[in-house]
């Protein structure tokens, strides 16, 4: 039988691992609504590099005032791709970390990625 100590400490695992998924997904939420704009804003150099691999730029003349209107799109479908491999992998690591791993160890491995996300989501929150 599993002492409660033991069986709260997993609880607390668990839970560490849904706040890292749910920031993963709120982040990839947040770059599909800003696509367009990411182009400009967005701060690492990884994702840039994945972002502007394909981008489109469309020009349309405004004819009543003369004035040309330029559309940036960008396709962020492979920042997006490599973002849900990267949670999913790092949701297979995790989960099996804990499975396998003595407690002390598995909050040793899941504390930094936990603390990052939560960072990561106050910062999102306030940019």
């Amino acid at each position: 039988m599993m002492k409660h100590e033991s069986w709260f400490m997993r609880y607390m695992l668990r839970a560490m691992i849904h706040v890292i998924v749910l920031v993963c997904a709120f982040d990839i939420y947040l770059t599909v609504k800003f696509h367009d704009s990411l182009i400009y804003t967005e701060e690492n150099p990884i994702a840039r590099l994945l972002i502007h691999q394909k981008h489109s730029i469309v020009t349309h003349n405004d004819s009543g005032t003369g004035h040309s209107i330029v559309h940036v799109s960008a396709d962020v479908s492979n920042l997006v791709l490599a973002k849900t491999l990267g949670m999913i992998a790092a949701q297979i690591v995790l989960h099996e970390v804990m499975a396998r791993a003595k407690l002390r160890h598995a909050f040793a491995i899941t504390g930094p990625p936990f603390v990052f996300q939560v960072c990561l989501f106050v910062y999102l929150l306030f940019r």
